[in-house]
């Protein structure tokens, strides 16, 4: 009877240590799980260093019109693009004179002529004039600070596309004697012309202007070209 007592005894008193520990562990288990939660909230908020200053470059590499180096006109001196512009452009007008024939301008090519012609020697100051005043466009178009380089390059491009146009169209009016091919030929150097005038009005104000008369000259001259296909 006694050991059955002491049994007893000793089993309670197992079992009261017993929950008394988990009721120890179940207290310091939220307490630890807090602690953690705690940690890992802080450890997210804090980003690596090279995370941060990673995504501000980030965004400037997507967004090119937003990136500073991406405006800077190219670093040589100005008068070389002055030179390489103006003098160049004046070059091409000197290759498309050659193409048509001095001789053959000098008379219109012997083509009969609409109303509100402009004499022949008004006609090549006027081009003169005309090539030297686009130069003078794509050149502040292309030392433009505001303009980015992706957009410099296109009109660029565009540019001389339209001049490729420009010079040959008196080949095909003057020497090869093909007024109605030339007149479609001009039809595209406006089209060209109109859509280079509005890429440099949002590039440079003053480029947009020169090159807006430039385009009315054209408007002119397709007049005139039309006038001479009508009267064949």
């Amino acid at each position: 009877m006694a050991n059955s007592k002491q049994n007893k005894n000793d089993n309670k008193h197992s079992s009261a240590s017993q929950q008394a520990k988990q009721a120890s562990y179940g207290k310091g288990a939220p307490q630890v799980a807090n602690k953690v939660n705690n940690d890992d909230s802080q450890s997210a908020k804090i980003k690596p260093a090279n995370a941060q200053e990673s995504e501000p470059n980030n965004v400037e590499k997507l967004d090119d019109s937003k990136n500073p180096k991406a405006k800077q006109p190219p670093k040589h001196h100005w008068w070389l693009d002055a030179i390489y512009f103006i003098g160049g452009t004046i070059g091409l007008g000197g290759i498309a004179s050659l193409l048509g024939g001095m001789s053959n301008m000098r008379d219109y090519g012997g083509y009969q002529t609409p109303a509100l012609t402009a004499p022949p020697w008004l006609f090549t100051i006027m081009w003169i004039m005309i090539y030297l005043a686009i130069g003078v466009a794509t050149f502040c178009m292309w030392r433009d600070k505001e303009i980015t380089a992706k957009d410099r390059k296109f009109n660029l491009i565009l540019y001389f596309v339209h001049m490729a146009f420009n010079i040959t169209w008196p080949l095909f009016f003057f020497r090869l004697a093909m007024p109605i091919f030339a007149c479609v030929w001009l039809g595209i150097i406006v089209i060209l012309a109109l859509i280079t005038t509005w890429r440099y009005y949002v590039a440079n104000i003053l480029s947009g202007i020169i090159f807006s008369i430039y385009t009315a000259w054209l408007v002119y001259a397709f007049y005139l070209n039309l006038g001479v296909c009508l009267l064949l």
